[in-house]
């Protein structure tokens, strides 16, 4: 299924406690598919969107129960839809055994009768988002950080907040709210009579042998990787429909297909002559492959921002998501997954250049240059903070990164800058896109699951610079799609002197990007002739259902909020110059799950609300819905 709430500890058997949860799911438009309890735990199960999903695993002689969110796949064969497999495999092997024998996205929760325990495993990179919270007589674990935050008091967390609206992007354990936080990357976590058992991570990028691939080797192990993703992907989701873009990384994923000879469809979202959207069409025609064209989206309706927070928690900028929502809900009526090429920058030596010139050498990365080049760089009125609860941004992600690589210090630059990327940006960027689209249908990136994750990561630097290995990889596996042309002009192919004239393109494009670097750096204005969009502020405003939430009454009594900095933010926002849309953004989505979080609270206390248990249509089933 998508998604699920656990109550686990003594409150498990408390009724007004199970009530509650209930009357949260069901106000913040979480219909419960199916429900089951054990001595210590009791577990609702909420169906993705389009209906799909599995429901509580059960067994019926011991009381155990078992849930997964996502999308996972076990070295036995097992595959999501065989939870109940899955349950027996977790009673007969142990927990930890399992979880070093899956693959995938997602979150995984065992309910165990005996001991009155609940176990969490997650996904390796974390991608898969599941949080937990203390509750009066034990804790609540769940897809929706904002269900828990409506179980009780809750309040916006400071530093989760500095991070969204700066970034778009919140790290590490936090959430928006203080008293929701994220389970760890390959999590194995119990938790029993009223306290957690913490075992290490099942998986860790220390445990990768760093420059082991050597090019040719490496390009026949990830395309072996990848055909062999493909197959199983396949084998359980009949209906696949790939990414395509003007890339590499959705290049990549889709040769695993081709070369296995399986049927895809391709899609592509943006304007009808953006390079991505011609590419497209040109590999789908191509190789006969049924395709899809997502247009530009307009300014989303108050139902479409809604439906995007019923998705994300408002943990993703809604306006931007509406789109995205509404693009994956059309393709999920005719598809079964979504596949993307999400990580494969993991391939191609990305944020490389700011290891420059000590590429590859055995010494801490400079975590201070990261922050301020890449994951801090974007502009930002801090101003919306009130200075006691304000953060120096790019100091604190420095810090970030410098936890993120503990214990790394020796090992290549490379391999520390990968870390960065993938337990900070993968984790918590893509993971936010990808947890908030699996509660409208499945999505997987084939570069997530660890038969290809790893040799990824054990290519050597020289094969992984300039998507050499990527080139290579494409031109053995599927030759004629190497060769068409990207985004850029230029094909996916090894540039040898039999080809260099195809490499043309890069000339004209290098110089624009320094060209338009340059003018940028002048402070050279917008392009003559070139649209301005209006301020999302007035775009917004436009619709009666939000124009209430756009003086941010929520935000304003959240405790961390400047007021006068909200103002003047305010009242910039709807000037032709105003320069920060996107934090605009990112606070309205704030605004938004503040609002639905205390609209369920309030409704779920005591007096609130009818107090009811819900009832789900099936109890311990584990049948698809």
């Amino acid at each position: 299924m998508s998604e699920f709430l656990v109550i686990a500890g003594r409150c498990a058997a408390d009724r007004g406690t199970l009530a509650r949860a209930g009357i949260v799911l069901d106000n913040l438009d979480r219909q419960v598919c199916a429900t089951a309890s054990a001595p210590g735990s009791a577990a609702f199960a909420v169906a993705r969107m389009n209906g799909t999903g599995a429901l509580i695993a059960r067994d019926e002689a011991c009381g155990d129960w078992l849930i997964a969110s996502g999308t996972w796949f076990h070295s036995s064969g097992l595959c999501s839809g065989d939870e109940q497999a899955l349950l027996a495999r977790v009673r007969s092997d142990g927990a930890a055994r399992v979880a070093r024998e899956l693959e995938g996205f997602f979150a995984i929760l065992h309910g165990d009768a005996a001991t009155g325990s609940v176990t969490v495993i997650g996904d390796v990179a974390g991608s898969c988002h599941c949080y937990v919270r203390d509750i009066e007589g034990g804790v609540a674990i769940s897809t929706s950080a904002a269900c828990l935050a409506a179980l009780g008091p809750a309040s916006l967390d400071p530093v989760a907040t500095a991070e969204f609206l700066a970034t778009g992007i919140i790290f590490e354990d936090r959430s928006l709210w203080s008293e929701v936080r994220k389970f760890a990357p390959a999590c194995l976590s119990t938790y029993a009579g009223g306290r957690w058992s913490e075992q290490p991570a099942y998986w860790s990028i220390r445990d990768i042998t760093p420059e082991r691939y050597g090019l040719a080797e490496a390009a026949d192990a990830i395309g072996a990787a990848m055909a062999g993703a493909a197959r199983r992907i396949a084998g359980r989701f009949p209906r696949v429909l790939c990414d395509v873009t003007g890339g590499y990384d959705s290049r990549a994923t889709i040769a695993g297909f081709l070369a296995s000879g399986l049927p895809i469809g391709a899609t592509v979202s943006g304007a009808a002559d953006s390079g991505d959207v011609l590419i497209s069409k040109a590999i789908a025609a191509r190789f006969g492959l049924p395709h899809r064209h997502a247009g530009p989206g307009g300014v989303p309706s108050a139902a479409a921002i809604g439906a995007a927070f019923r998705c994300s928690d408002g943990q993703y900028d809604l306006i931007e998501y509406a789109q995205i929502a509404s693009t994956h809900a059309a393709q999920s009526r005719d598809n079964d997954i979504g596949i993307s090429g999400s990580y494969g920058e993991l391939a191609r030596a990305y944020w490389w250049e700011l290891l420059f010139p000590s590429i590859g050498k055995r010494e801490p990365v400079d975590a201070d240059r990261i922050a301020a080049a890449r994951i801090g760089a974007a502009a930002w009125d801090a101003g919306l903070i009130a200075g006691a609860a304000r953060v120096e941004l790019v100091p604190h992600l420095a810090e970030v990164i410098r936890r993120a690589n503990r214990g790394l210090e020796d090992r290549p630059n490379t391999t520390q800058m990968d870390n960065v990327y993938f337990s900070l940006r993968m984790q918590r960027w893509h993971g936010r896109i990808a947890s908030s689209t699996d509660h409208i249908w499945p999505c997987l990136s084939p570069y997530m699951l660890k038969s290809v994750l790893v040799p990824v990561l054990e290519t050597r630097a020289q094969a992984r610079m300039r998507s050499l290995v990527v080139r290579e990889m494409l031109e053995r596996q599927v030759p004629a799609l190497a060769a068409i042309p990207m985004e850029h002009g230029y094909p996916a192919l090894r540039a040898r002197l039999t080809n260099l004239h195809r490499f043309w393109p890069v000339v004209p494009h290098y110089a624009g990007r320094v060209a338009h670097k340059l003018a940028r750096l002048a402070g050279v204005g917008q392009r003559a002739g070139a649209v301005r969009q209006e301020p999302m502020a007035v775009l917004l405003g436009r619709d009666e259902a939000l124009r209430a939430q756009l003086a941010f009454p929520a935000f304003r009594g959240s405790g961390i909020a400047d007021e006068g900095g909200l103002d003047r933010f305010l009242s910039n926002a709807s000037g032709a110059a105003f320069g920060f849309n996107g934090q605009f953004c990112r606070l309205f989505s704030i605004e938004v799950a503040l609002e639905a979080v205390a609209r369920a609270r309030a409704k779920a206390a005591p007096g609130g609300s009818p107090a009811a248990v819900p009832r789900a249509a099936s109890v311990g089933s584990s049948q698809a819905v």
